[in-house]
């Protein structure tokens, strides 16, 4: 029982503390290498890089700014469970922010920082400020939907608007999704010709999506914990109580702390 409470105290403590630290990690990391590519020319403008490939899911693609709410994140390709432990994350199969038609973009709820957390509380005519590589874009909010509300009516064929979705409703409980439209002020950008296609995406990248990827590490970091617990009650014979536990609670919490990090990948993907 002691080691299954360390097992969850360790899920907790990666859920609360760790998972918003390695998101800010990522964030450092991602915003450093997005303001070098803008630097050189050589930040992508559409689904493929400069080689004609398809972007790497986690390769930065923008940055993000909401004034109003003090939020300022790198985005990245993809938005799967996985790729959003990163930060927010762009829907591939729509243009990139600033570009014509609808560009969307997920974030969090709670974990990994829950950069979105607070995105619901936008109001009509906040500010929205997008950076990619062909430019500054100026958004302005004009709706905010949550489950049954009738969708925003499409923009024309040469404006642009972004979507931001989340997950919305008690945090780690959530069935339905709030997404914030903002209409682009100005000109919109050229947006390149699309790869990927409306429908083409695998199922994990959908909103509140789950991410099969994580189940295999998952069940072998859960092998591993049985493997400590059983660890434990051999040594509690062999050592003591006292050794046992200085080398036995350590060896929960980072088992603890590794499995949550998959319990997060195979949540629903805006958790």
């Amino acid at each position: 029982m002691v080691v299954f409470a360390v097992l969850v105290l360790g899920l907790a403590l990666h859920l609360f503390v760790l998972s918003n630290l390695a998101e800010h990690r990522s964030q450092t990391v991602l915003f450093s290498q997005f303001r070098n590519e803008l630097a050189f020319g050589t930040a992508p403008i559409g689904q493929v890089d400069t080689s004609g490939a398809l972007l790497n899911p986690g390769a930065p693609v923008a940055i993000l700014a909401i004034p109003s709410l003090g939020i300022k994140d790198t985005v990245v390709e993809g938005t799967s469970g996985r790729v959003l432990l990163a930060g927010p994350g762009h829907r591939r199969d729509t243009p990139l922010p600033g570009q014509q038609g609808v560009s969307v973009v997920y974030g969090r709820q709670l974990a990994y920082g829950g950069p979105f957390a607070d995105v619901g509380q936008l109001k009509a005519g906040d500010r929205i400020v997008t950076t990619t590589g062909q430019g500054r874009a100026t958004y302005r909010v004009i709706d905010v939907r949550h489950a049954g509300d009738k969708a925003a009516v499409l923009p024309t064929a040469a404006a642009g608007r972004l979507t931001l979705v989340t997950a919305d409703g008690t945090p780690l409980m959530a069935g339905a999704v709030t997404r914030v439209d903002a209409a682009l002020v100005g000109t919109a950008f050229p947006t390149p010709q699309p790869v990927l296609r409306p429908g083409t995406l695998a199922p994990a990248e959908d909103a509140l999506a789950s991410d099969s990827s994580g189940w295999l590490p998952l069940f072998l970091w859960g092998e591993l914990a049985l493997l400590v617990v059983g660890g434990v009650i051999l040594s509690l014979r062999r050592w003591g109580r006292w050794h046992t536990w200085i080398v036995g609670v350590p060896l929960a919490l980072l088992v603890g702390v590794e499995m949550a990090k998959q319990v997060v990948v195979v949540m629903p993907n805006l958790y």
